[in-house]
């Protein structure tokens, strides 16, 4: 595991989680179906609490408040393209694990406005990266129904969803 620099700093890890455990969420996810453009299942428990500790790792993120996490499968429809954007602000690190189909699109990264990078989709695969305002630009697309474990370490203090707050893990 190495992070990488360019455009921004980031994390590719490979077959991030022992094959028993990623089957079993991989399984799991993928018994909830797509409801609107993006179905969030959410969890209200750590599945992975490692990735958590994949902070130390970038030297530059957001300051560090009341942290918490926001953990859940996302289950996008097929033919969807999430829009260029940088996270939220509450958002002090993002990890996204692919979890299935076989195939898929990945996630791009852009350098400034040009579309630079297309980190490839492989379920077991964990990028992560910290979100900089006007930095970290990035969108995705799914070829087919795709399924992810997204985890996020956000500050609850800048959480103003009244839904999400009530999703906060501590």
């Amino acid at each position: 595991m190495s992070l990488k620099s360019y455009p921004w700093p980031y994390l590719e890890i490979d077959n991030y989680l022992p094959k028993e455990m990623f089957n079993f969420l991989r399984n799991d996810a993928m018994m909830y179906g797509e409801d609107g453009d993006v179905n969030r299942v959410m969890f209200d428990h750590d599945p992975i609490p490692l990735a958590a500790g994949l902070l130390s790792e970038f030297t530059t993120h957001r300051p560090v408040g009341n942290m918490g996490k926001f953990i859940h499968y996302a289950v996008t429809k097929a033919d969807f393209l999430h829009d260029r954007h940088y996270d939220a602000d509450f958002k002090i690190m993002s990890a996204v694990l692919y979890l299935g189909p076989e195939k898929n699109g990945g996630t791009v990264l852009y350098d400034g406005d040009e579309a630079v990078i297309e980190v490839e989709w492989k379920p077991n695969k964990l990028f992560v990266f910290c979100g900089m305002d006007n930095l970290t630009w990035h969108h995705y697309y799914s070829e087919a129904t795709r399924y992810t474990l997204n985890y996020f370490l956000v500050d609850m203090d800048k959480v103003e969803n009244d839904e999400y707050r009530q999703k906060i893990i501590v």
